[in-house]
């Protein structure tokens, strides 16, 4: 091999490494590279925390992984992020993506469809699951439900009995006869099970279960 060649295969090499180095550090960086347009644009990132750690994440119907994601150089636009698991609810969560956006979505907790009657470790009266719930701010009006003054949701039947969810990305209470669930933002608005009367619930091992009344009696039952 000349030294003319040998200096254009270090060159090659050279800008090869330098070419492979600026594509790492653009996509590090949150920027994608349109090759065919020549273009460079920042992209947006989506990170989503489930719960259970084997559900599936999706965004816009495409299986994306098991368990909690951070999904990089997502153009601007509009997704649907969805979270599954055989037997639980999903959870489902309309993003509108911006260029430079990290949007960070931590309470994607799924819940089952069918949840499963417990016996209680202890006993509990109404007095009880009025004391150590814990409804700091919300407060309903016929049917509507507030935090600190801000709308949440309305319904079509009253609501009554709101209890925070241990990590606070949900609000629990009963309208129609049915415990329910709804985020904070107003989206997933989850129904539970029977319960027909105004207490407050209590949640119990991190919110996987929940103790409530429901025709006259305490009940505990396996929500997660």
């Amino acid at each position: 091999m000349s030294i003319f060649t040998r200096i254009i295969f270090i060159i090659t090499i050279i800008a090869l490494f330098v070419g492979c180095a600026f594509v790492v550090i653009v996509y590090a960086a949150g920027y994608k590279i349109d090759i065919q347009n020549r273009n460079i644009s920042k992209t947006a990132l989506i990170s989503v925390d489930v719960d259970p750690s084997d559900s599936q994440v999706f965004l816009n119907g495409n299986l994306i992984g098991t368990g909690s994601q951070t999904i990089r150089n997502v153009d601007a636009g509009d997704y649907v992020l969805e979270v599954k698991k055989p037997n639980y609810r999903t959870f489902t969560k309309n993003i509108d993506a911006q260029e430079g956006q990290a949007i960070i979505i931590l309470g994607a907790q799924l819940f089952m469809e069918q949840p499963l009657e417990q016996a209680l470790t202890k006993d509990f009266n109404q007095e009880d699951l009025a004391n150590l719930s814990d409804n700091e701010n919300l407060t309903s009006l016929n049917d509507e439900l507030r935090f600190k003054g801000e709308l949440i949701t309305r319904l079509s039947q009253p609501i009554s009995g709101m209890s925070w969810f241990p990590n606070k990305n949900y609000i629990a209470f009963t309208s129609a006869g049915r415990l329910k669930l709804i985020a904070t933002d107003g989206t997933n608005l989850i129904d539970i099970l029977d319960k027909d009367s105004t207490s407050p619930v209590i949640f119990t091992k991190s919110g996987k279960s929940v103790i409530y009344e429901n025709q006259g009696k305490i009940l505990e039952a396996k929500i997660r």
